[in-house]
């Protein structure tokens, strides 16, 4: 298995969802797990930042009869 480092890079408290679980990661937190969960974290992360900032209008799915 390969592993690969989330870091929450954002300013405030992050929470990544995974098969209906929450983890929490605090601002400037790293942590190294597999690689395929860190990408999926990371996307959160990222589609959070860029709603944040107006570039993104949702989350996934993008629309309603997705």
């Amino acid at each position: 298995m390969q592993t690969a480092q989330f870091k929450n890079y954002s300013s405030e408290p992050f929470t990544g969802y995974w098969n209906g679980k929450g983890k929490t990661f605090q601002p400037g937190q790293a942590v190294y797990m597999p690689d395929w969960l860190a990408r999926h974290f990371a996307l959160g992360l990222a589609n959070r930042e860029l709603i944040k900032l107006g570039k993104e209008r949702a989350t996934s799915p993008k629309f309603p009869d997705q």
